[in-house]
């Protein structure tokens, strides 16, 4: 599917989660390179729309939620003032570069210029991708996505995963947990977004 057709698709996902129909080719400036690409997937953050918003909607879609904290307690848990749109690689993995040696500490990738996902966005990239597939981002055989810029007050940063099929629920489970950047290994990875202007 071009991104065109993926925002089409994800308009009719934020329908079903609020009522509320939106025209995200209208809400944004796309050239028609981007929306011809089958490179990207959208991520949409309503105004307002929070990290226990997200995690409220994937459960609406019958998604096993496990939440180590209250998602309310990280950086960038409160929702935006007005609604952004990001776009991520379309991949269930994350994105390679994090698999190098500056990837054993997180802090690094908060002095970068690259923009990361957060929780929040994984959450949506996750539920979109399921609504489209039935799958989910970073399937068990797969290191976890780490989000440095959504942190406890403690220094503990927040990543996401999904854990292979759980007997007692009868399908996949996903996980958000936290830890200290001590805790960080190589082999963990992350998601480089592009923010989209709005209108």
């Amino acid at each position: 599917m071009t991104l065109s057709a993926l925002l089409t698709a994800r308009a009719a996902l934020h329908q079903f989660f609020t009522k509320e129909t939106v025209d995200l080719h209208d809400m944004f400036v796309l050239n028609e390179k981007d929306l011809a690409s089958t490179n990207f997937m959208p991520v949409f953050r309503p105004a307002g729309a929070t990290n226990k918003m997200a995690v409220e909607w994937k459960r609406k879609m019958g998604v096993s939620v496990w939440v180590q904290v209250d998602v309310m307690r990280y950086k960038n848990a409160k929702g935006p003032r007005v609604s952004e749109l990001y776009l991520i690689n379309r991949s269930l993995y994350p994105d390679r570069c994090a698999a190098h040696k500056e990837a054993r500490n997180p802090k690094r990738f908060i002095t970068r210029r690259t923009l990361l996902c957060g929780l929040y966005e994984w959450c949506d990239a996750d539920s979109f991708q399921f609504s489209l597939t039935g799958e989910h981002l970073d399937p068990k055989s797969f290191p976890p996505t780490w989000f440095p810029g959504d942190r406890l007050s403690d220094g503990r940063i927040a990543y996401a995963d999904c854990c292979s099929p759980v007997s007692e629920i009868g399908h996949h489970l996903i996980r958000l947990r936290c830890a200290h950047s001590t805790y960080y290994e190589a082999c963990r990875s992350v998601r480089a977004m592009k923010k989209v202007p709005l209108r």
